[in-house]
């Protein structure tokens, strides 16, 4: 139900100077729910070369009105911003509007909504898949137990309402009215001061080639059947790459150190719904599954018949991956020559 009373705030994010796909996820999800949808990112987390109008063009036809940039200062993230946002959020009630605040379950979403629920003592509705307004608050939809269950939660009482979203659980939809989105450059140095009590003091900037896990169209995930780190590059790496794709892993291997946790796919991971996904000596255990399931397509190669990846597979390979994706590689190898 969308409220014309109703002010929703989308928290932003950039990726590699741009914005982020995802937030048309929540731009479409905030879109429903009230009649006025601003957007805030960290101006100091952008990129060189992002271009914030172009930004403002694409918002703007998800029907988004205001695209806040917030310098939130040298190394500061999470508690600039959250403190900017509470601020918006008493402007707003002031008004006599309830608030809505959208956030992805993502590293940066996860950090800054929390410093909203400290700064307005308010609890977070984690981990949604889908909200609606009533009229004695906001109910919330959850997938449990790898998504075999669904629940709900409802935040009774008054604004403002916290709410993170399950990445993937909203396909964009452009709004039916394209509005003007207002591009303004905020310092949130006024509302900071000192009482921020969390800085960055440095960063790890991963280096990756190819599509990001959550965007490719075509995913090569490796388990703990590939046996080592050296058969999860020579052969989930290589096939991902020949693919045009990106590489996954389950958690187990993440565990084991063989590949950084940004590769995660699964419910403490990343969720994915490529066209193909091609799960290789991933047993399939629930909080896997739930990372994944709603990919278009997807391929599993396990040499266990009874392995829980096959019932949700479209084609299940019974075998050993060092003997089937080194086939698979020669064939991609010779289609494309």
């Amino acid at each position: 139900m969308k409220r014309e009373s109703t002010q929703v705030i989308v928290i932003g994010e950039i990726s590699k100077g741009e914005l982020a796909s995802h937030v048309l996820e929540l731009a479409t999800l905030a879109n429903s729910l009230g009649s006025k949808v601003n957007c805030v990112i960290s101006s100091s987390s952008t990129n060189s070369g992002f271009d914030a109008a172009s930004a403002a063009s694409t918002l703007g036809s998800y029907g988004i009105e205001k695209l806040s940039c917030v310098d939130c200062g040298e190394g500061l993230s999470g508690s600039a911003m959250g403190r900017f946002v509470n601020k918006m959020i008493e402007e707003s009630v002031s008004e006599g509007r309830e608030v809505v605040v959208l956030a992805l379950q993502t590293y940066l979403g996860r950090d800054v909504i929390a410093h909203v629920s400290v700064f307005s003592d308010r609890a977070v509705l984690s981990n949604s898949v889908s909200v609606a307004l009533s009229d004695d608050g906001i109910t919330t939809t959850h997938m449990v137990f790898g998504g075999s269950k669904i629940v709900t939660a409802k935040s009774v009482g008054s604004s403002p309402h916290l709410v993170g979203v399950r990445p993937k659980s909203v396909a964009p939809v452009q709004a039916e009215n394209v509005v003007t989105c207002e591009v303004v450059n905020e310092d949130s140095s006024s509302s900071v001061g000192d009482q921020a009590q969390t800085k960055i003091v440095s960063r790890e900037v991963i280096q990756s080639v190819g599509p990001e896990l959550d965007e490719a169209a075509v995913v090569v995930t490796g388990g703990r059947g590939v046996g080592n780190q050296e058969n999860y590059q020579a052969l989930i790496q290589t096939c991902a790459d020949l693919l045009g794709g990106a590489s996954g892993a389950s958690r187990a291997i993440v565990d084991a150190g063989w590949v950084p946790y940004s590769k995660q796919v699964g419910q403490t991971g990343k969720t994915v719904k490529p066209e193909v996904y091609i799960a290789c000596g991933v047993s399939g255990a629930t909080q896997h599954l739930v990372g994944m399931k709603g990919s278009k397509n997807i391929i599993a190669i396990n040499t266990d018949d009874q392995a829980p990846i096959f019932t949700v597979a479209d084609l299940g390979i019974v075998g050993d991956l060092n003997v089937v994706l080194p086939s698979l590689i020669e064939k991609i190898k010779a289609r494309k020559n």
